[in-house]
């Protein structure tokens, strides 16, 4: 793992970044170029973990480039909680609390921008925008924890999978997830979110493509049955 100082070479392209992150949304040029000068640049390799479930830490990750999964996870299996690219956050609910509630993963080389909890915690005092971006932010996390609650209690699998592959699909319905990794983004077994894929399979709603990728080619009928 490298860390390095914000070089003046990096200045522009940083702020540009930083004025795209739902933390500093909102906030006048001059603003914006007072938090360049906190930020710490890390680079991470893939499958390097950038925060640890469990453990104690306060600052906060804004991801500059690369992909994160994040998760839960205990002795026998994991949940995908969800995926991180430029732009996203990292550790706001650390950032009160001090501990770790998931960890982040990276999925390839990634290149994050780290915020020390008491330069962001001196920012955010002198800036009520800020102050209401994290607040809007966690609100958000709230609400998509929420509806996982609810789909887990409430949704069965074969809906849940619509919805997940519905929310992965690119621009061609390509999905980059493994049936691993489908089953732990929707909480179940592999060899359930096999028997479901085969079943969507059956429906004329997914197919193999190249490599065993799954790709979407029915996407309406997977949204009536994500909301059936």
């Amino acid at each position: 793992m490298m860390s390095s100082a914000v070089t003046a070479q990096r200045k522009k392209l940083l702020e540009r970044c930083l004025a795209g992150t739902v933390l500093f949304n909102g906030l006048p040029p001059r603003d914006i170029a007072r938090i360049v000068p906190l930020i710490r640049e890390r680079t991470f390799r893939r499958g390097e973990r950038i925060i640890v479930e469990s453990t104690h830490g306060k600052d906060i990750y804004i991801v500059l480039s690369g992909r994160v999964v994040t998760y839960l996870s205990d002795r026998r299996k994991r949940k995908i909680v969800g995926y991180q690219t430029a732009g996203d956050v990292l550790g706001e609910v650390g950032f009160f609390t001090g501990h770790r509630s998931a960890t982040c993963e990276c999925l390839e080389d990634t290149v994050v921008g780290l915020l020390r909890h008491r330069d962001f915690h001196s920012f955010v005092t002198g800036n009520i925008t800020v102050a209401f971006n994290i607040i809007e932010l966690l609100a958000r996390r709230l609400i998509s924890a929420n509806r996982e609650i609810s789909n887990l209690s409430f949704k069965p699998v074969l809906e849940r999978m619509s919805a997940v592959l519905l929310e992965n699909a690119n621009d061609r319905g390509e999905i980059a997830l493994t049936v691993t990794a489908l089953a732990e983004r929707i909480g179940a077994n592999r060899e359930t979110a096999s028997r479901v894929v085969s079943e969507l399979q059956k429906l004329n709603c997914v197919r193999r493509g190249p490599m065993g990728r799954l790709i979407v080619t029915n996407p309406s009928r997977l949204r009536e049955i994500s909301n059936s």
